[in-house]
């Protein structure tokens, strides 16, 4: 795939690299703040031009809480939900969740979860499993609801794991809550929280990382 960059501003692009905007040819570039010389003498923004991540390049993602009934099957329908609206679903190979708890193993999300989602025509379907060591090489991301879940996440990572471990939340807005609260002893309302900031993280994440605007 050739840089946005080597039609117009006549430089020449390595073999995987674009010696003037400086990213690599096999990832995204949504932007580039460089302004270009035209042969012409004139210029234009680079930002003005965009080019589209290789299909092969695909991203796999696991969302995790304590027990994998309440939030992460919740963070797990919503994201795939927004992807689907995107049609940005053949940019992932995988969208899973888990717990890092085997308490609910077996189980489908709880009703409250699954009423909440389908009350923004969101559709549901999962039975809770726990984490397994091999989840960290076989996801890319994995994203989880509070320090309590990071802190169980960061001790039963193998050594040789390659996910990115980090909270769901570090991809919401600036001065936005960044945890995920447990509302399995609360009411209904927690729930609609819960989903909000799932919608709000996914549109984020997906900025993020994919460079689309959502």
């Amino acid at each position: 795939m050739p840089c946005i960059c080597q039609p117009y501003s006549g430089i020449v692009v390595t073999a995987d690299r674009c010696s003037f905007c400086t990213y690599g040819i096999d990832i995204a570039i949504s932007t580039c703040n460089a302004t270009s010389q035209l042969k012409d003498g004139g210029k234009f923004p680079i930002s003005s031009f965009i080019s589209v991540m290789p299909q092969n390049d695909q991203i796999s993602v696991l969302f995790v809480c304590l027990g994998n009934i309440c939030r992460s099957p919740m963070s797990e329908a919503v994201f795939k939900h927004t992807v689907k609206e995107l049609g940005l679903e053949d940019r992932f190979s995988r969208i899973d969740s888990c717990g890092t708890a085997a308490y609910h193993v077996g189980e489908a999300p709880d009703p409250r979860s699954v009423s909440t989602c389908e009350s923004h025509g969101v559709p549901v379907n999962h039975y809770a499993r726990q984490i397994r060591q091999k989840d960290f090489t076989e996801f890319d991301y994995v994203l989880c609801m509070d320090r309590s879940n990071l802190s169980d996440l960061q001790r039963v990572k193998p050594r040789d794991g390659t996910a990115v471990v980090k909270l769901f939340g570090e991809y919401g807005e600036k001065g936005e809550k960044r945890i995920v609260d447990d509302p399995y002893y609360g009411g209904i309302d927690g729930f609609e929280v819960n989903f909000q900031q799932a919608v709000g993280f996914s549109k984020g994440f997906l900025k993020e990382v994919l460079k689309v605007n959502v």
